[in-house]
């Protein structure tokens, strides 16, 4: 199996600073039929990456956001 990934493929939005963004460190990867039956792992170390971008489609209102109760 070959993967191809690009830094941006790991990035999850940063909604407060209008960015992607990818938090530096080892990424593990694993490939099986289901969880209990892995056949191969790989591990990518990533350095920290942000892709700016613009607020162009910011709300005009100010949202809720839901908060995970800890």
């Amino acid at each position: 199996l070959k993967m191809t990934l690009e830094k941006r493929d790991l990035a999850s939005f940063d909604e407060a600073n209008s960015q992607w963004k990818v938090d530096a460190g080892n990424y593990l990867f694993k490939v099986g039929s289901d969880v209990e039956n892995i056949k191969g792992t790989a591990t990518l170390k990533v350095s920290e990456y942000t892709e700016k971008t613009s607020n162009a489609c910011a709300p005009n209102v100010q949202l809720n956001y839901l908060k995970q109760n800890k």
